[in-house]
């Protein structure tokens, strides 16, 4: 349990990000795993599966900021992406996150 935590602290928390009504993984997709990657603090962005229309991202966030700042994060840096500007949150719980275009 111990370890568990300390790889916590010094990775951050693993959370997951599911986007829906993705047209085009490499477009649309590439675009927010590139978007998710540039965010600071953020580490470790790993695409782990596409598939009708739905991806979803892992990534490690820093354990003392909140799904709340890493939602604000990626709105904020959607809004500047063209091929991500209509993103918009179905839901988020715990260290969930799901987005759709």
């Amino acid at each position: 349990m111990l370890e568990s935590w300390e790889r916590e602290a010094e990775r951050g928390a693993r959370y997951v990000v599911k986007l829906a009504e993705v047209k085009s993984d490499r477009e649309q997709g590439a675009a927010f795993v590139d978007l998710l990657s540039s965010l600071p603090e953020v580490k470790d962005v790993k695409k782990l599966s596409f598939a009708a229309g739905r991806l979803e991202v892992e990534l490690f966030y820093p354990p003392g900021k909140d799904l709340a700042a890493l939602e604000a994060a990626i709105l904020e840096a959607a809004a500047k992406t063209p091929a991500l500007g209509s993103l918009d949150v179905t839901h988020a719980r715990g260290r969930e996150l799901a987005l759709r275009l």
